[in-house]
């Protein structure tokens, strides 16, 4: 039996919906597993494609349980938009990853941070 962590993981792995999309689904179904479970009949309702009717009907379990067994490595999170972990400033960008792979002191994710952001292929 699956429970949610494995249905956000299934998500998360999922090349046909994006975060965006899931997060839009979830406003009309009441969790990550009852979308999973919905009938197609309920897809076809909500505009899904066929591909991501696939999608969700034939979720990826191998990658799903790979990301379970790397979590529990020390010190190895896997931390949901749920879980009071995730980081509330990233909760607020337009399009959240679903879920956050966490090495190291996850609490460390909503203290004060510095990032340095520059281009990949820098021009004039």
């Amino acid at each position: 039996m699956h429970h949610s962590l494995h249905y956000h993981l299934a998500a998360a792995h999922s090349a046909t919906i994006t975060p965006r999309q899931f997060q839009q689904l979830l406003t009309i179904f009441p969790d990550m597993q009852a979308l999973f479970l919905a009938s197609r009949e309920e897809w076809k309702m909500v505009g899904m494609s066929i591909a991501q009717m696939q999608s969700l009907s034939h979720p990826d379990w191998r990658q799903v349980e790979k990301s379970l067994a790397w979590a529990q490595g020390e010190s190895c999170h896997v931390l949901t938009l749920d879980d009071s972990l995730y980081p509330p400033l990233l909760k607020e960008i337009s399009d959240p990853p679903l879920v956050l792979f966490v090495r190291g002191d996850a609490s460390l994710l909503s203290q004060r941070q510095l990032a340095m952001v520059g281009a990949r292929a820098v021009s004039s």
